[in-house]
């Protein structure tokens, strides 16, 4: 079993040489296994909650998101994202930078990038950025914090991830992927049923959430959960639109 968007990318046992090997990665796209079988995240429903939380929370009605990339897969945060925001303020300003074109990983690393892209946010407005753009976050992270403005974390809990305090005041919550359950449960279905299986962890498996750590979101962390469920037809819908133009910081 292989865990992260790197081993679905890199690791892909060929069946001549293993063929009665069943493998499985999380965290990755279907799309990139071949030989192997995805257990990926259904991470646009986690990033329904954190767009809910930042909605609660901005104080100024305007929020912002920064992407690695333009693919699907970080649409699908992104899509998310609006929809929970939308959700509790329909007049809600998002606004969106993608720090690469197309697939292109290079925005997972692009600190400057990032920071630019927040300096450019906050400074019109957003009190509120959503990264998810991998290591990206080294650059908006400490704009949040010089600020005075808030930063959500992805993927893990960045609060108790970053290992340093400054950051850590400036985290309001992060869109989690529980490894941990989907790790467990694709064991326990291949031993169920002696075979892995693609599938995609959401909400109703715990395969997705957001966190609380810091104290942040104490006074709305019911408040999420009780938002109308996620309408991936409208998250779909979204990610198609987002497919067909750019939608730059203006």
């Amino acid at each position: 079993m292989g865990v992260g968007f790197g081993t679905a990318r890199r690791w892909t046992p060929s069946p001549r040489s293993t063929p009665t090997c069943s493998s499985c990665a999380s965290t990755a796209t279907r799309r990139r296994c071949r030989t192997s079988r995805c257990r990926a995240f259904a991470e646009q429903e986690g990033s329904y909650l954190v767009g809910a939380a930042a909605a609660l929370k901005s104080k100024s009605n305007h929020i912002g998101f920064i992407g690695g990339n333009e693919s699907a897969l970080i649409t699908k945060f992104y899509a998310g994202y609006v929809q929970g925001a939308k959700a509790v303020k329909n007049d809600i300003k998002v606004d969106d930078k993608r720090l690469a074109t197309g697939d292109d990983g290079a925005g997972f690393g692009n600190i400057d990038g990032a920071k630019v892209a927040a300096q450019a946010m906050y400074g019109n407005g957003a009190d509120i950025i959503y990264t998810a753009a991998g290591g990206s976050f080294n650059g908006s992270f400490p704009v949040a914090a010089s600020t005075g403005n808030l930063a959500i974390g992805v993927d893990s809990d960045q609060y108790e991830t970053v290992g340093d305090p400054k950051p850590q005041k400036i985290i309001l919550t992060s869109m989690i992927k529980r490894v941990d359950n989907a790790v467990y449960l694709s064991i326990k279905s291949f031993k169920d049923t002696g075979k892995a299986s693609g599938t995609a962890y959401g909400l109703k498996d715990e395969g997705v959430g957001y966190s609380t750590s810091g104290g942040k979101v104490d006074d709305i962390k019911s408040k999420p959960g009780r938002l109308p469920p996620a309408d991936h037809r409208r998250q779909d819908q979204g990610v198609r639109d987002r497919r067909r133009r750019d939608r730059p910081l203006t």
